[in-house]
């Protein structure tokens, strides 16, 4: 990874994973204005641009510009909810023959994350389309924060919805067409009024969700 820094205002934290060969690289950096790196194994070297809401005693990311040979690409518009306040955590991910980059666009109640994802363009060779412009990135979407479990090849997000734990989403993805597809979901919820915990699995079955798990439990 390569890092070109200008300014120290701001936190960024860029974090480099190569899950193919199960080794993590990071570095704490200050500002990426721009912030330049490789993305995937073509080599294409990239500047990653942050524009601001300065309004108010608070700054906010509002967009990341995408440059390459100093050329304008492509801008990244947040999908997250609210706008992201920094420190920043924006990493790139390689996985297998894919590579994504992500922002944590929220850090809310019960330590649970949710970050934008994108995916890289296998086929980017660096030049313009017919129209003059040509874009690497594409938006998978805003998830809760995913992890990688390089044994199934799956990608992993756990949501707690509190009561010790006991309340929670998880789900599981695969990356199929460039895109995150459900093939997992399990949940467990509180029903107050009969004070019992319904648990539910769903897994994929045909391209839908089908439930094989649906339950009662009493966990006082």
């Amino acid at each position: 990874m390569l890092f070109k820094f200008s300014n120290p205002n701001l936190a960024l934290f860029v974090l480099l994973i190569s899950l193919a060969s199960l080794e993590v690289n990071s570095k704490e950096v200050t500002d990426c204005q721009p912030c330049e790196f490789l993305v995937g194994k073509s080599g294409h070297v990239f500047d990653f641009i942050f524009y601001f809401d300065e309004g108010g005693n608070k700054r906010k990311l509002k967009k990341i510009d995408v440059k390459h040979n100093q050329r304008d690409l492509q801008s990244l518009t947040i999908e997250g909810e609210e706008e992201v306040e920094g420190p920043y955590d924006f990493d790139v991910v390689n996985v297998q023959n894919a590579s994504m980059i992500y922002l944590v666009t929220s850090n809310g109640a019960s330590g649970n994350m949710y970050a934008d994802y994108w995916i890289y363009d296998n086929d980017f060779i660096g030049v313009s389309d017919s129209q003059g412009k040509s874009e690497p990135f594409h938006l998978l979407g805003n998830f809760p924060y995913l992890t990688y479990d390089p044994d199934r090849n799956v990608f992993k997000s756990h949501v707690s919805g509190g009561h010790g734990g006991r309340s929670f989403e998880k789900s599981e993805y695969t990356l199929e067409n460039n895109e995150l597809k459900l093939v997992y979901l399990e949940s467990q919820s509180y029903d107050h009024k009969a004070d019992i915990y319904l648990h539910t699995i769903k897994k994929l079955n045909s391209n839908r969700l089908v439930v094989v798990v649906n339950e009662k439990l009493n966990l006082k």
